[in-house]
């Protein structure tokens, strides 16, 4: 674990400092701990998601890793005004976190696998993942993401939902100002595909996976010139969370860029087939604070306090490229 990185962690609690103890962080102020796992810090709570969950299913607090698909079909059996009823009935644990005490054996050993690099080896992943710089960019909108994130000339860097880590690892590949860059994911087995990534292009010095919650983010107010997110609001329950912690944790002028698919399920809609109307699911968004297109998101950081500016890349996905600016 970098101590240029450690020293921008924050409690995701109270967002007080860490201090290393062995293989666990522990916040100086609530005394929350949490572990390091395959060199990895794990800043989330016993009540935090640490797997992929539907956004749907983790709104209606449903269990199990399905697809969205999947997740609306439960919606089409439900109808809106039950599902709107079950949203109101989930648990809210934002007020009594505890301490993860450990991280199953089960995940440790797939973050270990994937760390060796054996993950990428196989079935010829590296050719496919581990290509720096990245090439293919039909609408050009993905060159303009990472060029638009490299012009901030920013030192601290934060990159949100990395998943495996793409984005985060080809934007530190081409940022020559960066001295500290941090990648928060929620889902343990992509920490070391992303770690790995970074140790192949060198910048595993200045760069760490963080296990997070970008909902409550491990970050220190105002510490970040720069945060990014490529593609991963719609796996987002609490967009309005997210665009919170993002504006606290970003210097006063600091940016928040995305790369997002602008409208709902673009190719192959699944409401027709399950009986669950688009305009319904546009509901029950609102309502369960997901993702429900380009627009609606815009208008949601304005309310957040964001300056925000688009533009759209037309080609055989309509993908829109956000800028929102902390400006007080």
């Amino acid at each position: 674990m970098n101590k240029t990185v450690c020293s921008y962690l924050a409690c995701c609690s109270c967002r007080s400092s860490l201090k290393k103890n062995r293989n666990r962080l522990y916040c100086s102020e609530c005394g929350l701990s949490f572990p390091v796992v395959q060199g990895r810090p794990v800043i989330m709570t016993a009540e935090m998601v640490t797997k992929w969950k539907s956004p749907v299913d983790e709104a209606l607090g449903l269990s199990g890793e399905r697809t969205l698909v999947d997740s609306i079909r439960t919606l089409a059996d439900l109808g809106l005004e039950g599902a709107l009823e079950m949203i109101q009935q989930v648990p809210q644990h934002e007020k009594s976190f505890t301490s993860i005490e450990a991280v199953s054996l089960k995940d440790q050993g797939k973050m270990r696998y994937r760390g060796t690099g054996e993950w990428f080896r196989h079935c010829g992943r590296e050719d496919k993942l581990l290509v720096f710089p990245w090439k293919k960019n039909e609408d050009g909108s993905f060159s303009a993401f990472m060029k638009a994130v490299q012009e901030e000339s920013s030192v601290v860097l934060l990159d949100l939902a990395s998943g495996g880590g793409f984005g985060l690892s080809q934007q530190a590949f081409l940022n020559k100002t960066a001295r500290c860059i941090i990648g928060v994911e929620k889902d343990l087995k992509c920490l070391s595909n992303i770690q790995y990534r970074l140790k192949h292009i060198g910048k595993d010095n200045i760069a760490d996976a963080v296990g997070g919650d970008v909902r409550h983010l491990p970050i220190m107010d105002e510490s970040v010139d720069t945060a990014m997110m490529l593609a991963g609001l719609p796996e987002i329950h609490g967009i309005s969370r997210l665009l919170k912690e993002v504006f606290r944790v970003l210097k006063p002028q600091g940016s928040f860029h995305l790369l997002i698919e602008d409208r709902l399920f673009i190719s192959n809609p699944p409401f027709v087939s399950v009986g669950f109307s688009e305009k319904d699911f546009r509901i029950f968004a609102e309502a369960a604070d997901l993702f429900s297109g380009g627009e609606q998101f815009a208008s949601a950081a304005r309310r957040a306090g964001f300056q925000v500016t688009s533009r759209i890349f037309s080609g055989s996905k309509r993908r829109r490229l956000l800028l929102l600016r902390k400006t007080s």
